[in-house]
């Protein structure tokens, strides 16, 4: 996972003066220092594109599935000056998310920690059917990103809000969950083993 580090540090600057009463007065200054710091780190990165929250906004019914406009991820591998290592994606994991009792067949929602739920589900591609999982079984398989060294390609997955019938016994307020999408890519030194 990539990690852009910024790190600010400063002091502000002060004059201090001798009351009025006094016949002299002097200005004083300080120095203070800013170091601005990034850490850059070779490999392959995702990058929802300020698409990292899905919200199916105030809903009071769900007679019917809602299905979300298509959505979209960035996926890219590159090797910094310097370096040998070339590195290819494979794939892209998304685990079950935060939701109380959530599993990546069975996604769901939650209402903090309490056992209110709605469930969804994550699809891989623009009209598929195919569940966007872990790879822990073939009924929910990771999604297939191969991008070689230097390439970046863009991939499309929808997320749909299941049907449900007793809305009733639900309490009011946010439901969410949050899921972790971890790339599998791998690493080639060049040198012949």
């Amino acid at each position: 996972m990539k990690r852009l580090l910024i790190t600010l540090f400063a002091t502000a600057s002060f004059a201090a003066g001798v009351s009025a009463a006094s016949a002299v007065t002097t200005n004083e200054t300080s120095t203070g220092q800013l170091t601005v710091l990034a850490t850059l780190k070779e490999g392959c990165t995702i990058n929802f594109k300020g698409q990292d929250v899905v919200n199916f906004g105030v809903i009071s019914a769900l007679s019917q599935d809602i299905t979300l406009p298509e959505r979209s991820f960035t996926l890219g591998c590159s090797k910094l000056a310097g370096q040998t290592n070339t590195y290819t994606a494979s794939s892209v994991e998304l685990n079950a998310g935060s939701g109380t009792g959530s599993t990546v067949a069975d996604r769901r929602l939650s209402l903090g920690s309490s056992s209110n739920t709605l469930q969804f589900q994550v699809f891989q591609g623009t009209q598929g059917e195919t569940v966007w999982g872990d790879g822990s079984s073939t009924a929910t398989p990771r999604y297939n990103t191969p991008i070689a060294n230097g390439e970046s390609n863009e991939f499309y997955y929808r997320v749909r809000l299941l049907a449900r019938s007793d809305m009733s016994t639900l309490e009011p307020g946010e439901y969410k969950s949050t899921m972790i999408a971890t790339v599998n890519y791998t690493a080639d030194d060049g040198v012949a083993n």
